[in-house]
């Protein structure tokens, strides 16, 4: 496309010179020039278009990023404290469908921990909630400001700020309890049509349970 576009240039040179120098001369040149006019014109639109398709290919609506993410262990291998904080910027116009936490079980098996969770999807709280015990952290999500019903319509250059908190059990054994995995975990947005997902890694909490004796953090498996 570049080459056709030197060369129509480099004909309209042509045309024009020998026009100058020729005033008399027949019509071709002119014809030489909007002809090769149209074909640059033409060919600059053609590229505009397809650079303009191109870029909205390689444009999310949203942007996400993750804040901050938390876990405390309260009771080794049974309960725990989440708290994920989140900033979702809408490029464009466009329909936040859902949004979830999703945990992967690394085994496949045990009792399905997210029908005993209690997360709760709320506007963004600064305070240091997982510091309070498991009660309080529920007493004051319940109080918060609930986020957007969803599905929503956001605006354009729109910002979102959200916190997920709550409550995660330990998975069930048929021989007991285990812990919960840090890294086992998946941020889902539908947007529109698409599902986008962040791969999720806690940090323990500063105020996670701690064994005395050597004084490490307990109620984590590496899976």
């Amino acid at each position: 496309m570049i080459k056709l576009e030197v060369f129509s240039a480099f004909l309209i040179i042509i045309a024009a010179g020998y026009w100058y120098i020729n005033p008399d001369a027949n019509i071709e040149p002119l014809i030489v020039l909007i002809t090769s006019g149209v074909v640059i014109i033409g060919s600059l639109f053609k590229r505009f278009a397809l650079n303009e398709k191109e870029h909205k290919k390689s444009t999310k609506p949203v942007e996400i990023t993750i804040l901050s993410s938390e876990i405390r262990c309260y009771k080794e291998d049974i309960d725990y404290g989440i708290k994920l904080d989140l900033e979702l910027f809408f490029t464009e116009k466009c329909l936040l469908k859902n949004l979830s936490v999703k945990y992967k079980e690394p085994h496949h098996f045990g009792e399905n921990q997210s029908q005993r969770s209690h997360i709760m999807y709320v506007k963004y709280v600064s305070e240091n909630i997982l510091e309070k015990d498991l009660n309080l952290l529920i007493q004051n999500l319940e109080q918060a400001e609930a986020m957007p019903k969803l599905p929503a319509t956001m605006e354009t250059k729109s910002l979102l700020q959200l916190t997920v908190s709550g409550y995660i059990p330990g998975k069930r054994l048929p021989d007991g309890w285990e812990g919960v995995a840090l890294k086992n975990w998946t941020l889902v947005v539908g947007v529109d049509n698409e599902q986008y997902e962040l791969p999720v890694i806690f940090n323990k909490h500063a105020d996670t349970l701690k064994r005395p004796v050597k004084w490490v953090e307990v109620g984590f498996i590496d899976a």
